[in-house]
Order: C-alpha cells, then structure tokens, then sequence
C-alpha cells in the first residue's frame, strides 16, 4: 500500500523544497520578524503576516501536488523546476489531437518504465539509473517535436491545399484574361507568392507527417524498454548494462533525428515569414 503512495511523497517532498516556495515563506516569517522587532501593529500585525507567508506557502505545495504532471516530474530524474517550458509539455495543450495522442502515450509509457524500475531490486535499480534518465531525456526530446508539429498544425489550419490551388488558379486566371501589362505583371507575381505558399505548406504536411513518425518511433522505444525491465531477472547485471548501453543509442539517434526535423522546421517557417 505504501508503494501506492510513494509517488505522492516525493511530489510533496520536491514541491515543500522548491526554492521559490521556500521565499514566498521566508519572506513571510521575515516581514512577520522585521514587524515585531520595529514594533508596527503590536502583536497582530507580525502574527498575520506570519501566517499569511505560512498560509501562502502551504497553498502553493497544495497546488503543486494536486496537479498529475508535477507529480510526474517529481518522480523523474531531472530537475523539477525546470524553467523550459517544453521540458514539460501538458498534452492538453497540443492542438493536433494525432500528435496529443502519441505524446500521450509516450508519457504513459516513462511513467510504468519509472514503476517498474522502481520496483527492481537495488543492485539493478543502481545498475539502470543512467539509462533511466537517459529516457527521461527522450521524453524531453519528444516535447519538443510535439511543440513544433503543434505550431505547424496550427498554421496548416488556417488554410486547405484546395483554397490555395483555387486562389492560384484565379489569380493566374485574371492574369491571362487582362491586357494590360502592369496589371499582368502584378497578378502573375501574386500567383508566384501563392504557389510558394502552396509549396511551403506541402513542406510544412511531410514535416509535421516526419514528426508524427519520429514520436510513434519514441513511443515503441519506451514500450520495448519496459518490456525488457519487466523480463529482467533480479540478478541480471549483464543484460541491465547492455539495456543502458541499447538507450544510450536510441537516445543519441533519435535525438539527432529531432534536431535535424527541428532545423528543417525553422528553415521552413523562416522562409514562410520572409
């Protein structure tokens, strides 16, 4: 029963000993301390604003551990106050519902690696630590690539392939049908801006499409560890090594993928501005 719990405690733990709790606290008890010593509002005064750094303090832990995503980050290996917010990417948020699934699943998938790593015996629990939070680092590294696919979607939603080409056609409709010359040179250099704007936004479909599969790459990765953990024998060292050092490469490869479909998003959308 107490294994049920143990997440719980660490969320409160990590949350009662976050720096910024901490001086919400202490600044309370010191205006509370600085009031009695100058003597402002006799008694009251520092004994509410004691209470009030008491009250603050207290409500912020509350919040930290009602909430499933920082108990989430409490049990993993990296920084809880982390201030990338993409290190800690709430699906919710993610507007494509094809790439919320999948970074779902990749969340559902670290939270049972990170159960049954904690349910291993110490010598293996010590023996896959490293590789334990080198998936961590692949969760991040998916954060980021479902970011970036979202921020694609929501461009892509602002228009359809079919009113792109229905735009281009008008536009090189009316250049044919006018005879004036300037007004035909500015309708044909709207009709090139619109079949960029065409071919910027296949771009931006194949890449969201490449970051899609990257993400159900990273998922099947983190499913295929757990099973290995599951299958792992209490004395088994040798194979608890060789799962480090099988992470330790898919972590490295794929993070190079993602950088790589990253520095093709920024190309794109770079151009799509300028």
């Amino acid at each position: 029963m107490a294994d049920n719990y143990a997440p719980l405690y660490k969320a409160l733990l990590a949350s009662a000993t976050r720096k910024l709790h901490l001086g919400v606290a202490t600044a309370g008890v010191g205006a509370g301390v600085l009031a009695s010593v100058l003597d402002l509002g006799g008694s009251t005064l520092p004994t509410v604003v004691i209470g009030l750094g008491i009250l603050a303090y207290a409500a912020m832990v509350g919040l930290d551990v009602s909430n499933p995503d920082f108990i989430r980050r409490a049990n993993s290996k990296l920084r809880v106050d982390d201030a990338d917010a993409e290190a800690w990417l709430e699906p919710k948020t993610l507007r494509d519902s094809e790439i919320r699934e999948v970074y779902s699943a990749i969340l559902r998938a670290m939270d049972e690696c990170r159960r049954i790593y904690g349910g291993t015996g110490e010598s293996l629990r010590s023996s896959l630590e490293d590789g334990l939070h080198r998936s961590e680092q692949l969760v991040l590294v998916a954060a980021r690539a479902a970011k970036r696919s979202d921020a694609i979607r929501r461009h892509l939603d602002n228009d359809t392939p079919e009113s792109l080409n229905k735009e281009l056609e008008r536009l090189r409709a009316l250049a044919s049908r006018t005879n004036d010359e300037t007004a035909k040179k500015s309708f044909l250099q709207a009709a090139e801006a619109k079949a960029k704007e065409l071919e910027t936004y296949q771009q931006l479909t194949g890449l969201r499409d490449r970051i899609h599969a990257q993400l159900k790459l990273i998922e099947t990765s983190l499913d295929g560890l757990s099973a290995k953990l599951v299958k792992l024998d209490a004395s088994d060292l040798t194979e608890a090594i060789s799962i480090n050092a099988s992470i330790t490469e898919n972590v490295q490869t794929m993070t190079s993928d993602v950088e790589i479909l990253e520095s093709t998003y920024e190309e794109t959308m770079q151009e799509l501005v300028s």
